[in-house]
């Protein structure tokens, strides 16, 4: 790309020059190349540099250093680092993301702060704006995928003794994080997780009664479920099995705060939702309370997350496909697959391309039906965490829903089909060889293969 390009995809406004044809002298900035020698502690080999962007605000000033080549090599990047260093030696408070790009194509390689291989950015191969250089700085949750694993087992011990029952606890631990992350998007004043803000936030909810905290936690997930399919009926599962629930129900005022302040400081805390690494571990931390969840009958399970996983890699999921779980259960296919596609979006694009992608991707990639009231419960949960509020999660028999299949056009299928559903569950043409006991048995004879041959009848 040509440095006009470059001057117009991180803003012009942002761009800095105090030599002819836009460039920066850190050898003027100094006052003289003495000066600039002084204060480096060297004589510098470099000290003209393309371009030089900057942006200031109360979090400080931000810099954007870019050196263009026709074809950059490794060598090239010893004279950006040495740009960082007169940039520290004159600034030494501003932050520092340091650019090499090729003016042939669009290839680029970015370091944050040094110029060396602790700090080179992999992810980042394609030219945005000033605004997402300084995101790179602000982080105010990071991932902790150990805390968060060793907090979740704590914080089932908690719920234990707070006397909420096992097959209540995962989507209760959902609701509660739905709230704290609301909460704290709302009232956290875009702070950092800390002992200030957990003050706050105490702050804010003691002054709600037990049943207050219930009915804002209700609020809130009414919030994040306007425009969904079936959205009543959503919210009629959440407070019949959620919140209005008795031992919910009996929790007192000092117990919820405790409740909430723990997964605010011991699990939201440790993981950025924003990153596809986060959306792993906030799918990890879902499912280990679904392993408490009451079965809806003995042949019931949820797949495991390495399971999961390892299907989602082995179709090499991308954000263009669509993907459908005509069985769903606690919807782990479909979290796991929308992870993907949200990770490969942001590969090669900028942010406001990849916010367009993702919008995408939540609206019409990700297809699921479930049968069992408790485990679409989950499924809902499940998708709101992961920051799909408008999912398409159909109750109901996938027997039932040939029409949505068809119009979801999927094109990639990830399931884990009830392999002992029970015959009365399944229509009758799909029966017709079998014998009379197996009509009349306790499972499906066929392991779950008669789910895959009615894919196969709508495909055909």
């Amino acid at each position: 790309m040509n440095r006009q390009t470059i001057v117009e995809i991180i803003g012009a406004q942002y761009l800095q020059a105090n030599i002819e044809e836009d460039e920066w002298s850190y050898a003027k900035d100094a006052g003289t190349l003495a000066k600039l020698t002084e204060k480096l502690g060297r004589r510098p080999d470099h000290y003209k540099l393309d371009r030089r962007f900057a942006m200031s605000d109360e979090t400080g000033t931000y810099v954007v250093l870019i050196e263009t080549k026709q074809n950059f090599v490794d060598e090239d990047s010893k004279q950006l680092a040495e740009y960082v260093a007169e940039e520290y030696a004159l600034h030494p408070k501003n932050k520092v993301i340091a650019i090499l790009a090729n003016t042939s194509n669009d290839r680029i390689r970015v370091w944050q702060n040094e110029v060396d291989d602790e700090h080179l950015l992999p992810e980042e191969t394609i030219l945005d704006d000033m605004n997402h250089y300084k995101r790179l700085f602000y982080i105010g949750r990071q991932n902790d995928r150990e805390k968060v694993m060793r907090n979740t087992y704590a914080l089932n011990e908690l719920l234990h003794r707070k006397d909420i029952s096992e097959g209540l606890r995962s989507q209760f631990v959902g609701t509660c994080l739905l709230f704290v992350k609301h909460d704290v998007e709302l009232y956290g004043n875009g702070g950092h997780i800390n002992d200030e803000m957990k003050s706050r936030m105490e702050a804010r909810w003691t002054n709600f009664t037990a049943a207050q905290i219930r009915a804002a936690i209700g609020e809130v997930l009414g919030e994040l479920l306007d425009g969904s399919k079936n959205k009543e009926k959503k919210i009629k599962l959440l407070e019949r099995n959620v919140l209005s629930d008795q031992k919910v129900r009996a929790l007192r005022d000092d117990e919820w705060i405790e409740i909430l302040s723990y997964i605010l400081m011991n699990i939201y805390k440790y993981i950025d939702t924003d990153s596809s690494e986060g959306q792993d571990i906030l799918n990890l931390f879902f499912i280990t309370f679904n392993k408490y969840v009451g079965k809806a009958d003995k042949n019931q399970a949820f797949t495991p997350d390495h399971i999961t996983e390892f299907m989602s890699q082995l179709v090499e999921v991308t954000h263009k496909d669509v993907i459908l779980d005509e069985c769903c259960g606690s919807g782990s296919f479909l979290v796991q697959a929308m992870a993907r596609e949200l990770a490969d979006a942001r590969r090669g694009h900028t942010d406001a391309e990849y916010e367009q992608l993702a919008a995408e991707i939540k609206a019409g990639h990700i297809f699921g039906i479930e049968n069992e009231e408790k485990a679409y419960g989950l499924a809902t949960t499940n998708m709101l965490i992961h920051g799909d509020g408008n999912s398409n999660v159909e109750f109901g028999s996938c027997f039932d829903k040939k029409q949505f299949i068809v119009n979801a056009k999927p094109t990639v299928i990830l399931m884990n089909p009830p392999y002992n559903s029970k015959p009365r569950a399944i229509p009758e043409k799909y029966k017709r060889d079998w014998t009379a006991a197996e009509i009349n048995g306790k499972s499906d004879p066929t392991k779950g293969l008669v789910f895959v041959k009615y894919l196969s009848d709508i495909a055909s």
